[in-house]
């Protein structure tokens, strides 16, 4: 993976994104952030710069909104007249 350095933002969602897999394997409590920072291919510092400790990751993947389903195509359940 490359190392995604460039942009603050993506920095962020990427670290995330690494923090959300790690912890859905393996629960929250038993990974650190140097083992983020890693999946991120990030050095740990920045991790800490963009989040402080790993409760703030926690917190910030806690706060994200939920996804949204896509709306159902499919004719029965479109509220519309069946054909």
């Amino acid at each position: 993976m490359g190392s995604p350095r460039g942009d603050s933002a993506v920095t962020r969602q990427s670290i995330l994104a690494a923090a959300r897999e790690l912890f859905a394997a393996r629960g929250a409590d038993s990974v650190g952030v140097r083992e983020i920072a890693a999946q991120t291919g990030v050095n740990h510092a920045l991790v800490h710069r963009c989040f402080g400790a790993k409760n703030d990751i926690a917190a910030a993947i806690g706060s994200e909104p939920e996804p949204r389903e896509a709306p159902s195509a499919h004719p029965d359940q479109t509220g519309g007249p069946e054909p």
